[in-house]
Parts: structure tokens; C-alpha cells; sequence
């Protein structure tokens, strides 16, 4: 298939998945399966720059996002700073954590200084607001889909860690999926994972 057939593919499906996850979201919610403990255990090992990974089992759109994780999310000073249908937002930590059924906690293998972090901070904060990015485009900087605002973080934080990532073409498009924090190994060191 051609790449203009994809992109189309790819218009068409979310046009369709979006509004049907929504719609199913407020019709079935089971309980997510992260626990109390699990929640204690993650705010021992968390430091402010890591990447939350997650998936929701009964989400739809885990049909149209292959691998393990579904969502990615920056964890800073006890928020965590998403890309969702929404918009960019930051909500708590408990908030975040206790809709989830599965979570690993990645940390990039580089020194993370305080200059680093004002960086990244800052970065986080003027995006919030901004539309999510349904087109899955790596370029541009006015809307967000969950991997790509975490992997633009980083690189507010550390320029150089751009060369260091390898981008994956999906239905026409160079993206950056959830799960390439999780099985870069050389990049990201597993902190933790539940469930």
C-alpha cells in the first residue's frame, strides 16, 4: 500500500475508534487492577523525569496500538503530564495510577541535572492545554499524541537524545509508540513494573 493510502486508513480509523472508545468508556468501566501497595512501591522508586507506561485492558483503541503499552506519561513532583483525547493535562499521581491495569516506570540512561529538569518543567507546563494529536505526527509542535509529548520532553530536557532514538514509520508516518520507551533497553532502564 502507498503511503497516501495509509494516511487515509489511518483518518478514517481514528475518525471511527475515537468516538466508539468514548462511547464505551461511559457505558463499561471495570476496575482497574493497580493496587494500593502498587501505588505505594511506585512513590518510592519514582523520580521527577521518568516515563509512566500503561495500558487499560478494556480500551479500545489497544486493537489499533500493538505491543505491551498503550500510553505513555511524565511523571514531575507527584503529577503526571499526559497527551490524551482531551488535551495535554497533568493530573495526580494517585489519579493516574489507579485507572490503569498494567504500568512500567522507565527512566532514561542519561544524568538528569536540576538545569536539565527547569528545562523539562517548562516544556511540560506551556503544553498544557494543548489538543491531542489525532494524525500521529511526529512533526510540529501545536498538538500531542501521549509517546510523542513524552519523547519531546526529553528532548527539551537532553537535545542529544534524539540521535539516540530510533523512530518507527506506522501507516506512513515516522511515529514514536508507547512501547519503544519500554523495549529500548539501552536508552531506558526498567525501574519498575505492576501487574
Amino acid at each position: 500500500m502507498g503511503s497516501a493510502m495509509y494516511k487515509f486508513l489511518r483518518r478514517y480509523l481514528i475518525k471511527i475508534a475515537v468516538p466508539l472508545s468514548k462511547f464505551i468508556s461511559k457505558w463499561h468501566r471495570p476496575e482497574a487492577k493497580i493496587t494500593s501497595a502498587q501505588y505505594m512501591d511506585a512513590k518510592k522508586v519514582l523520580l521527577s523525569g521518568d516515563i509512566l507506561l500503561s495500558e487499560v485492558e478494556w480500551e479500545l483503541s489497544n486493537y489499533f496500538i500493538p505491543k505491551t503499552y498503550k500510553h505513555a506519561a511524565i511523571y514531575f513532583n507527584g503529577l503526571v503530564y499526559e497527551a490524551v483525547t482531551h488535551g495535554v493535562r497533568s493530573v495526580t499521581l494517585e489519579e493516574w495510577l489507579f485507572k490503569k491495569d498494567h504500568v512500567a516506570i522507565v527512566r532514561a540512561n542519561f544524568d538528569i541535572t536540576a538545569p536539565m529538569l527547569f528545562l523539562g518543567k517548562s516544556f511540560l507546563d506551556q503544553n498544557i492545554g494543548e489538543p491531542y494529536d489525532f494524525s500521529f505526527k511526529l512533526e510540529g509542535t501545536q498538538s500531542w499524541y501521549c509517546s510523542k509529548y513524552a519523547y519531546e520532553f526529553l528532548l527539551a530536557m537532553n537535545p542529544s537524545f534524539a540521535a539516540q532514538f530510533t523512530l518507527r514509520e506506522t501507516l506512513g508516518e515516522l511515529t514514536v509508540k508507547p512501547d519503544d520507551f519500554y523495549l529500548a533497553k539501552d536508552k531506558f532502564t526498567l525501574i519498575a513494573k505492576f501487574n
